[in-house]
This record gives structure tokens, C-alpha cells and sequence, in this order.
């Protein structure tokens, strides 16, 4: 019996904190992924074009002439919380901070695999595989978003979890709240409030006024920002990320094709053919899919139900709503990632008896594929590390 149909597994994963998972496994997970981003960063964080306008919103908040964020460039395009928390912490600070989130980010992360899986030796190869997962190190190695976006959606994913337990109603409120700041930080935010509402809305063991209360509280900082920026008479910016939409974008392949090639890196090297890395990815979402249908007809209200339904309304909306890039899939894709990991260990696990082979094997497997992002990660640090560093040459 898995522990995702146990209304106590919080607690349960209290109680068992002191299994080698918390003693070895989450400390040194953390520590490979603070030390790869420490040495990617030993110059400084990288700067991008997205950072230079963040930096510059800071100045602007900073500034004497401030008045409505919405006369500046950088808010035109950006939401304001990322500005306004680097206007606390200076430039150098910065990459101490990113490592301070990155670090509970995978705290959180690990005590989800620890409350959610129940075979101790999933727990470890579920968080190793987030901890050495080559994107997320990435976007702490740079001035962006997503080191606080990633706290803050995590956090959010907690209180899901804690909330589809309890029902209560208090524990959604605070989840609403926390998500206002989502879409504050970035526009995808969005994304993740209307997965959280259709989440909930389709639990059948939940009130539906609850959803839509939701919604309201959850949203409302993203309708407020962007009325304010269409009243700034910047009509043409509001909801900047709808272009791709207006033009009929959503029609091409050329997004599907990116994400696909962008989430087959997650378990293939770059050096192998694009056509055979998509193509092992979509027999394994196939088997994953044929999978989940058969947890959630054996148990209708499992959490894995609300996991699948966010993931998807991300998926799909992002694909609708921007005009993505080589290189830049891996980015966009990335904060659903470890809720991935975590809804096809879960299933691999709600499943195992009806595996042919012995279930040790799957973990072996598993154990040697980690091997992959590892190196992943420790190839790219190194290079990250070089292209931030200028080279001194002697006269």
C-alpha cells in the first residue's frame, strides 16, 4: 500500500527523520548541488539580458524619480517582486543568496519524496535525481528569477499536499496567498495558480466554492499588476506573453518539437540523435500515462491526480503562450521537473507488484542512470565556471 493513500504521512515522515535519507542522502544531494553552483559562480553570477533588466528595475525602485513601476521599461515586460528584492542585496551578496535558496528549495524537495514515497530507496534516487538535475543548478548560477520563483513554488507545492490531506481551509488560504507571488516573480506564475485551481476544482472530495475562492485570492495580483500597466497606457503590453497567441503560433510545431527535444535531455545525452532521444521519451510518457491511469482508477482521490493535472496546465499553457528557443526549453521546462520525478517514482512504486521484473532491478537501473546528470552537471559547472571567469593573460 503506497503512503500517498495515508492521511498521516507528514507525520510519518516526521517520525522517521532519522533514517540514513536525512543523515546522508539529503546532505550530500544538497552539498553536490551547492558546490556545483559555487564553483560555477566563483567570478560572480552570470548577467543576461533578463538581469541587466531586473538590475535596472532595482535602480529605478531605488531611485528618487520613482513613482509607478509601470513607467519604467523593465516593468513594461517584467513583474515587479524580482526588482524590488534585489533593491535589499547587493550584486555580490547575490550568489550567497542563490545558494541559500537553492538549498531549501531542495529541502523542501526532499521532504516531499520523504512524506510522499514509501520504499526508502526511491526517497534517495528520487531527490539525487532533482539535487544532480543540470537546469535547476543552472538558474541559480545566473542573476534570474527563478531561485526565489522555485522557493516559493515549491513552499506552494507543500501546502497543496498539506491541504489535499486536510481539506482545511486555512491551509488553502495561506496557499492562495503564497501563490499571489508566483505570477509576481513571473509571468508563468499564472500558469501554476490556474493548475493549482483545476486541481483542486476536479477533486471530487472538494467543495467547489473552495477552487474558485482559490482563484480569486490567487489571481488577484496578477489582474492588479496588469491593470495597472494597461491604465499606464501601455494597452500593448498587457499580458506580454499572449504574442505567440495573437499570431496564431500555437498552430506550428515548432514549440512541441523544443519541449520534447528540451525534456528528452533530461534522461539522454545532447550527442545522441534528437529523433532517438524524443522517441525514448514518449514510449516512456506513454508507459508513465498507461500507469497513472491505473493508480488513479484504483484510488480516484490520490494526490498524484492534482500532480498530473498541474504538470499538464503548465505544460500546455506555456506551449500556447510563448514562442520558445533552442537552449532556452531546458529553462522553461525546468520547474516542473522535480514535481515529475515525483508523480513516475510514485507510480513505479503504486505498481511495483505488477512489475515483471524484480523490483531491485528497476533501482539498479535507475542508480546507474544517475550517473548521467552527475557528470551532466559537473561538465556544465565546469564550463559555467570558465565562461564567467575572464582569462588573464600575462605580458
Amino acid at each position: 500500500m503506497s503512503n500517498l493513500g495515508s492521511g498521516n504521512y507528514f507525520m510519518k515522515s516526521i517520525q522517521h527523520i532519522h533514517l540514513s535519507y536525512w543523515r546522508l542522502i539529503v546532505p550530500m544531494g544538497i552539498t553536490f548541488a551547492v558546490v556545483s553552483q559555487l564553483y560555477s559562480t566563483v567570478c560572480g553570477l552570470g548577467l543576461t539580458f533578463d538581469s541587466n533588466m531586473y538590475l535596472a528595475g532595482a535602480r529605478y525602485f531605488q531611485s528618487s524619480e520613482w513613482t509607478w513601476a509601470f513607467n519604467h521599461l523593465t516593468f513594461q515586460y517584467k513583474p515587479p517582486l524580482y526588482p524590488l528584492f534585489l533593491t535589499v542585496f547587493t550584486l555580490d551578496s547575490m550568489r550567497v543568496i542563490n545558494t541559500v535558496l537553492l538549498s531549501l528549495s531542495l529541502f523542501i524537495i526532499a521532504f516531499l519524496f520523504d512524506a510522499l514515497l514509501k520504499s526508502k530507496g526511491f526517497k534517495m534516487l528520487g531527490f539525487l535525481t532533482v539535487a544532480s538535475f543540470t537546469p535547476l543548478i543552472m538558474v541559480h548560477v545566473y542573476l534570474w528569477t527563478e531561485p526565489l520563483f522555485l522557493l516559493i513554488l515549491f513552499g506552494s507545492i507543500l501546502l497543496y499536499v498539506k491541504y489535499n490531506e486536510s481539506k482545511d481551509l486555512t491551509i488553502l488560504i495561506v496557499l492562495a496567498v503564497l501563490s499571489v507571488f508566483l505570477s509576481l516573480i513571473r509571468h508563468v506564475g499564472i500558469f501554476f495558480i490556474l493548475g493549482y485551481f483545476l486541481a483542486i476544482l476536479l477533486d471530487n472530495s472538494n467543495k467547489k466554492w473552495k477552487a474558485f475562492l482559490y482563484l480569486i485570492i490567487a489571481s488577484s495580483g496578477f489582474i492588479i499588476w496588469n491593470l495597472s500597466i494597461m491604465f499606464g497606457g501601455f494597452y500593448e503590453r498587457i499580458l506580454t506573453f499572449s504574442a505567440p497567441i495573437r499570431s496564431n503560433s500555437f498552430v506550428r510545431l515548432d514549440n512541441i518539437l523544443l519541449f520534447l527535444n528540451g525534456s528528452s535531455l533530461w534522461i539522454l545525452p545532447n550527442n545522441l540523435p534528437a529523433w532517438f532521444r524524443i522517441s525514448v521519451l514518449i514510449v516512456l510518457i506513454i508507459l508513465l500515462a498507461i500507469g497513472l491511469f491505473k493508480v488513479i482508477k484504483r484510488s480516484p482521490q490520490t494526490i498524484l491526480k492534482g500532480f498530473v493535472i498541474i504538470i499538464v496546465t503548465y505544460y500546455i499553457l506555456m506551449h500556447l503562450a510563448f514562442k520558445l528557443y533552442i537552449s532556452s526549453e531546458e529553462r522553461y521546462l525546468m520547474p516542473i521537473f522535480p514535481l515529475f520525478i515525483l508523480v513516475a517514482f510514485s507510480t513505479i512504486e503504486v505498481l511495483k507488484e505488477k512489475i515483471g521484473v524484480k523490483f531491485y532491478i528497476v533501482k539498479l537501473i535507475i542508480f546507474l542512470w544517475l550517473f548521467y546528470p552527475v557528470v551532466r552537471t559537473v561538465k556544465n559547472a565546469m564550463f559555467w565556471h570558465d565562461k564567467n571567469c575572464p582569462v588573464v593573460v600575462n605580458k
